[in-house]
This record gives C-alpha cells, structure tokens and sequence, in this order.
C-alpha cells in the first residue's frame, strides 16, 4: 500500500509541475541568479538527451523494467522493509510520470535547470527524473549496508 501511495504521489507531482512548466513556454523563471531556473524543454530521448526520437524502444525498455520491478515487489513484498516499499514506489512513480508523457505526448516535459561550476549546464530535468534518481542511489546505499 505504502508502494502505491507513494507512486501515486510522485505522478500526481510530476504532472502537476509539468501542467504548470507548461506556461514557462513564454519565457525562463531565474531562481537563483547563474545557478538554478526553470525552462521549459521537450525531451524526445532519455537521460540527458540520449536516444532521442527512439520512442518506441524507450517505450518498450520502460514497460520492461517497471514490469521487472512490479514482479519483484510482488514477489518479495511481505519481506521488504517499509522503506524499501517506498523506495520502489519513488522509482515506479518517476518510470511512470514519464512514460506517461512519451505515450500521451510523445516526449517527456524537462523544467529544472541546473548550472553547475565551472559554467557546466547540467541536462535539464524534471520531478521524474529526480524520484528516479533518488530512489536508485537509496537502493545501491541500501544494498550496500548489507540488505537485499
């Protein structure tokens, strides 16, 4: 339940904060001043622009993965810890918010953009993405302090 809850959470936020990055079309939102601002960009590829206009294997790569990670949730769902139970709900919600916009818009609404030192622009990025991220990073520190 935890799972799902959580899931639905990251959905809900990640297109709400699409809904709204929608309106950035008219213009950039500077939050801080050469480091942090909101712009609106159309990904057609995966992370960091990989893969673009390959909607059909990033579809399919996609449902496979979160069918593998539903799988092993059921599987395993009566052992994992309540943490872990959300972690995987972080990583479902942000594979499904952007699956989402690849079916129903057929590329994935980016936002949040970062500058980092020495003038790096980092790939533009949205709610998803940072659920995704998150939740793999909680997985490899979870599973290096020894848990399955």
């Amino acid at each position: 339940m935890v799972t799902i809850l959580m899931m639905i959470l990251v959905i809900g936020l990640d297109h709400l904060t699409k809904y709204m990055a929608i309106s950035l079309k008219e213009g950039d939102i500077v939050i801080f001043d050469k480091f942090l601002k909101l712009t609106y960009l159309e990904n057609r590829g995966a992370a960091f622009g990989i893969l673009e206009n390959k909607k059909i294997f990033l579809l399919i790569i996609t449902l496979l993965i979160i069918g593998f990670v539903i799988l092993y949730i059921f599987k395993n769902y009566k052992s994992l810890m309540n943490f872990e139970k959300v972690i995987y709900g972080l990583l479902l919600g942000g594979a499904l918010g952007n699956l989402i916009d690849r079916i129903f818009r057929g590329y994935v609404i980016d936002f949040i953009s970062v500058r980092l030192p020495f003038n790096y622009d980092f790939p533009v990025f949205n709610v998803a993405d940072i659920a995704v991220v998150v939740s793999c990073i909680l997985l490899v520190i979870f599973s290096l302090k020894g848990h399955k």
